[in-house]
């Protein structure tokens, strides 16, 4: 076959070839185009590569050629229609490749109705439909055989929801990602499914503008997903930086925490932890761990139980952290501490139990282990010295003893209760 034929139900307007930044789409949330300069970006690559093309609205030929012009003393080739020069130079579009031209064709007749496109031996033109013929040449062969690298229409959708759809891939290969069933990113991120963003944010180039944006869309579909072996599969290969569903601390947040019943019922089903403490995690149980981006994680930490956890992990109050065996320096500066309280015959605090964390959350220095009784002191902590350990460990003495709870108004009166006391037995003073 000779062509490539590309091909809508009804004539297009001469008009949509030559007037920069016409677009009767824009604002239809219904249709692909929105620049009004997506075929003159076509016509601009394949002028500028030698390729031959012809229109017809109907059965009427649209001539399209170019004319040398010069400007300040530099030569364009400036693309005519039906003989008649535009604005519009074969630069245009300079860094774009032969699918995108051949993309923005097609998208148009998409948006225009009963898209079609086939190789045919010669032209057809017919009454009430537009036809773009391209004479076919190795790269127009290999760019059709892909065509589900760059339309989304044949591929099996696994999940959809207002943030797009999951999309099955054939096999394991790099990332396909559509807006609106059109290949918008080139990556060489590879990924367990294909996607489908409708409301992502695209280039005049009809790229992806913010390239940190596809995580975030990507794990808000799998946040609501319902099918659970999609919801696996994409937790198990998460953690691998080579996927785009690795959710890396170099992105925002997902714009929802909104998790479905299928989402966290595999949560709990599976033992997860955190990369960033994942060398923590002991040999034997290494394998039967699934490793997450601590974004994910962090994100999850509300739902698990210390069941879903590594021997070692543990979770309190939604903050993740692991217990470790003390160093000399965490036992070196622990001893100080309880020195300190035995000097100023403050002795209740060292009644208490102290071991050594490694929280997630690096903001915190410690807690009230009120099942275990006992203080849990933090790494952070014991990094920032003895007297940062002395307030804590402070602290959580008084949220044991009073039984209260953080950031409330009993800790206060606990608080104020204890330093008044303090005052009386220093002083010997009863009120």
């Amino acid at each position: 076959m000779n062509y490539l034929k590309i091909s809508n139900i009804g004539e297009i307007d001469v008009l949509s070839l030559s007037l920069l930044g016409a677009s009767s789409k824009r604002g239809d949330d219904s249709k692909i185009g929105m620049f009004g300069s997506g075929n003159k970006y076509a016509l601009a690559y394949l002028l500028r590569h030698g390729y031959e093309i012809s229109i017809y609205s109907g059965t009427k030929e649209i001539k399209i050629g170019t004319e040398n012009q010069t400007f300040r003393e530099q030569s364009f080739d400036v693309i005519t229609v039906n003989g008649v020069a535009t604005s519009i130079t074969t630069e245009f579009g300079k860094d774009w490749v032969l699918w995108q031209a051949i993309r923005e064709i097609y998208c148009n007749s998409i948006d225009e109705g009963g898209a079609n496109m086939e190789y045919v031996a010669h032209p057809e033109p017919k009454e009430n439909e537009t036809h773009f013929y391209i004479k076919s040449r190795g790269e127009v062969v290999s760019f059709v055989g892909d065509f589900d690298n760059y339309f989304s229409e044949n591929k099996q959708v696994l999940f959809e929801c207002s943030y797009g759809k999951i999309l099955a891939k054939s096999k394991a290969s790099s990332l396909c990602l559509y807006r609106k069933g059109i290949r918008c990113m080139e990556s060489d991120k590879m990924s367990i499914y294909d996607y489908d963003l409708p409301h992502i944010s695209i280039d005049e180039n009809r790229l992806v503008r913010y390239s940190w944006e596809v995580p975030a869309m990507i794990w808000n579909m799998v946040y609501k997903c319902t099918d659970k072996r999609v919801i696996r599969n994409v937790l198990e290969a998460c953690n691998d930086t080579s996927m785009i569903e690795c959710f890396s601390s170099d992105f925002s947040n997902p714009v929802e925490s909104y998790m479905s019943v299928e989402y966290i019922e595999v949560l709990k089903e599976l033992t997860i932890a955190p990369r960033a403490l994942s060398g923590l995690i002991s040999m034997d149980e290494i394998g039967s761990t699934t490793i997450i981006p601590s974004k994910i994680f962090e994100q999850a930490q509300a739902i698990v139980t210390n069941e879903n956890l590594p021997t070692k992990f543990k979770v309190h109050n939604s903050e993740f952290y692991v217990e470790l065996v003390p160093s000399p320096l965490h036992k070196a500066t622990i001893d100080k501490a309880v020195e300190f309280f035995k000097e100023t015959d403050y002795l209740g605090v060292i009644g208490y139990e102290v071991t050594i964390a490694r929280f997630e959350n690096k903001e915190i220095y410690g807690f009230a282990d009120f099942k275990n009784q006992k203080i849990v002191v933090s790494e952070m902590c014991i990094e920032k010295g003895v007297q940062s350990v002395i307030e804590t460990m402070i602290e959580e003495y008084i949220h044991l003893k009073y039984e209260v709870k953080d950031e409330t108004r009993s800790f206060q009166n606990a608080a104020i209760t204890e330093i008044t006391n303090l005052l009386k037995i220093h002083n010997a003073y009863l009120v």
